[in-house]
């Protein structure tokens, strides 16, 4: 199980935004995905899972073992990109293969990645040369070098376009599904919701708390379209609504 547990507390110095208490409990597996109002700090909470906020104090527990630094167990594809320019595509795979891999297997690794993402002609290129979509199908693709234990996604599809979106979406669906991959996700688009998720967190504006837990039924995940996604969303959209008021 993973514990992820959050005291009220403010997310800077200044006391301006205010987020908590918040507790997540994810079995090994689960896709929980969070909806909430835009500056709520869904975020913050997101760096402060993967301990890169100092101004967030999280308590996250793997397997009974709280994570109290960084940790490659942790891994998260943020919503502004945030790879070095001064890499080359293939330089950022391979910055991020763990010692334990071999150099052959390491370069069949990138190879695959390279292919799946779409950027095999990008691969001798400079990260700062690239654009939007393709510097979030690198973000992508490097958290699936060594996958972690506990995988954090802001708004991952977000700049990609509408076609090499429902196929890359469609493979990250499989890959954690396979392989098991805890995940929480940062979302705006309540058709991701359900189609990764098999929880969903709705979160209050600030200070952010979480209002409301959802499960999805298991027949609609990792599917776009049909009669049983519709009649989920539009509860879905109800359960925003009666929120709202």
């Amino acid at each position: 199980m993973i514990q992820v547990k959050l005291e009220e507390q403010s997310i800077d110095k200044d006391e301006v935004i205010g987020i908590g208490p918040i507790e997540l409990h994810l079995q090994i597996g689960d896709v929980a995905t969070i909806l909430g109002p835009s500056g709520a700090g869904k975020t913050s909470l997101l760096e402060s899972i993967a301990q890169i906020n100092p101004n967030l104090e999280t308590q996250v527990s793997i397997h009974s073992t709280i994570t109290e630094n960084p940790s490659r167990e942790i891994q998260i594809v943020f919503q502004n990109d945030r790879i070095p320019e001064w890499l080359k595509v293939n330089e950022a795979l391979r910055m991020v293969l763990p010692s334990r891999i071999d150099k052959t297997k390491g370069h069949k690794i990138i190879q695959e990645l390279l292919d799946i993402f779409e950027l095999q002609g990008q691969s001798k290129s400079w990260v700062s040369q690239l654009s939007g979509g393709e510097l979030s199908r690198l973000g992508l693709a490097r958290v699936f070098v060594d996958p972690p234990k506990l995988l954090l996604m802001d708004e991952p599809f977000r700049n990609i376009d509408h076609i090499q979106r429902e196929r890359i979406s469609k493979w990250v669906f499989k890959k954690i599904e396979s392989s098991k991959i805890t995940t929480v996700i940062v979302s705006h688009s309540l058709k991701d919701a359900l189609y990764f998720g098999n929880k969903i967190y709705i979160t209050s504006s600030r200070p952010m708390k979480i209002i409301e837990t959802k499960t999805v039924p298991e027949n609609i995940r990792g599917i776009r379209y049909g009669e049983d996604v519709t009649i989920e969303m539009n509860k879905l959209m109800d359960l925003f609504h009666d929120i709202s008021k």
